[in-house]
């Protein structure tokens, strides 16, 4: 497996915007379900920076392939919110 540098924290933060998720349309108010909406989207922009780190440190990436798939991972998630 790839990666290791970080103990793969990227996994624990993607676990951390699941568990903030399972929580909306629990009766908070329209407010703090945008805070909480907020909170998964940079925790999910977190991961994809901790994840792209991860290998970079880990040397699973050299620095032109840090950044192309960093780019390319961030590109993906806007997309998908």
């Amino acid at each position: 497996m790839s990666g290791g540098s970080l103990d793969y924290v990227s996994y624990r933060i993607d676990d951390a915007a699941d568990e903030i998720e399972s929580y909306l349309c629990g009766g908070f108010s329209e407010k703090t379900e945008e805070r909480l909406k907020e909170a998964v989207k940079t925790l999910r922009k977190a991961s994809v920076y901790a994840h792209r780190v991860e290998w970079l440190l880990s040397d699973d990436d050299n620095e032109e392939s840090f950044h192309r798939q960093l780019e390319d991972e961030l590109k993906e998630l806007e997309n998908k919110q």
